[in-house]
């Protein structure tokens, strides 16, 4: 019986991976013959087991946060205590006040209060730093993306993630001016990094930075 997803698609090679459950993932060419995915497949067992043991582990750690009652909630870098008072659920920029129930039951509204704060707090860093830069953004754009914490399109639009604002207030900004600064330049050249360093010259810790915020976003069961 076939243990994998197969995938086919106009390419060269054969790839695999595991996708978001857990289930391993063959890519493959239109042209590759089936005994050769399954052989490819059969040799690559033993990572296949090492990370789907790695993947168990997350989701049980996944789970048990799910599961779990919050008491701290991240918002830019910083902790904040979660309350369960009899008023309207939100954050007063000292608590979260939140229902009295599980992870699970509240990630709804812990989502909702982040979008809020993230379509009022990311679009004024926007204006501050374009004006800084030079350039006017055609649109600012907030969404639930899960691999990228900003993108700037050809028609300078620019769309960041909300989850961004888990992050710490310089970062957030390196962000913002990364994305910006790819309306002057639409690659990752010398000449883009130089403007990112005209405002953030210590952008490569920040962009360090990034991958402790997406281990909290993982940690956390946000993703």
């Amino acid at each position: 019986m076939t243990k994998y997803r197969l995938v086919r698609m106009n390419r060269k090679s054969i790839s695999l991976s595991l996708d978001k459950d857990g289930v391993p993932v063959i890519k493959a060419p239109y042209s590759a013959p089936a005994e050769i995915i399954d052989r490819f497949y059969n040799n690559k067992k033993d990572w296949v087991e090492a990370q789907i043991e790695k993947y168990t582990a997350r989701e049980a750690e996944r789970r048990k946060v799910l599961d779990s009652d919050v008491k701290m909630l991240t918002l830019f870098g910083r902790e904040y205590p979660v309350t369960h008072e009899n008023r309207p659920y939100g954050f007063d920029w000292m608590t979260f006040n939140l229902p009295d129930e599980s992870f699970a039951e509240l990630k709804p509204y812990i989502i909702s209060i982040y979008r809020r704060i993230a379509l009022a707090d990311i679009p004024q860093r926007v204006r501050k730093y374009a004006q800084m830069i030079g350039v006017s953004p055609s649109a600012v754009k907030i969404n639930s993306a899960s691999t990228r914490w900003g993108s700037c399109s050809a028609k300078a639009s620019l769309n960041f993630s909300w989850k961004l604002i888990l992050a710490p207030d310089d970062v957030i900004d390196y962000v913002v001016v990364h994305e910006l600064c790819h309306i002057k330049h639409m690659n990752h050249s010398p000449e883009f990094w130089s403007e990112v360093g005209k405002i953030v010259p210590d952008w490569r810790e920040k962009r360090e930075s990034l991958k402790d915020v997406q281990k909290l976003l993982g940690d956390s069961a946000l993703e």
